[in-house]
């Protein structure tokens, strides 16, 4: 054996050598490209889930904008409602005040109407009493008078 074929057997030996490493080698970066695939495959879908979400998060604020816009014409129309009804509040409060000082005139005016119908009432008692009165002095008048008349005079007789 010469020193070419021990170089050549050398040689050889440090190709199949060289070969396995680069199989061995190439079957880790195989399983390393395959892992980054997954990993690829991973991120695609997670930055899939982020649009879905970033695309969900953008409706959720254009609903927010929308149900803020609905919001503020609630308080509009609740801040109406409300300045209406202090309104009609006032309005009724108003009016039962007259009705209460209608209430009270009127209370006041049976008040003087019993009363006057009750001085009337004692008016016509005493007028009564009166009439009675004077119907009987009329009658005693009247009776005096008839007295008189039947009584002869003296003198004429």
């Amino acid at each position: 054996m010469g020193i070419s074929e021990g170089l050549r057997h050398s040689l050889e030996s440090y190709l199949e050598r060289s070969a396995a490493e680069l199989d061995e080698r190439g079957a880790e970066l195989n399983a390393r490209a395959e892992e980054l695939d997954s990993q690829a495959e991973e991120l695609e879908r997670e930055a899939a889930r982020i649009k879905d979400l970033e695309a969900d998060l953008a409706e959720r604020e254009r609903r927010l904008g929308e149900l803020r816009s609905t919001q503020e014409n609630a308080e509009e129309t609740l801040s109406r409602v409300h300045a209406t009804l202090d309104e009609r509040a006032r309005v009724l409060g108003e009016t039962e005040k007259q009705l209460r000082e209608r209430a009270e005139a009127a209370s006041a005016a049976e008040a003087e109407l019993q009363e006057r119908q009750r001085l009337l009432d004692e008016r016509s008692r005493r007028l009564r009493e009166d009439e009675l009165q004077l119907a009987d002095r009329e009658r005693q008048v009247v009776e005096r008078n008839a007295s008189f008349l039947r009584r002869p005079e003296p003198g004429l007789g």
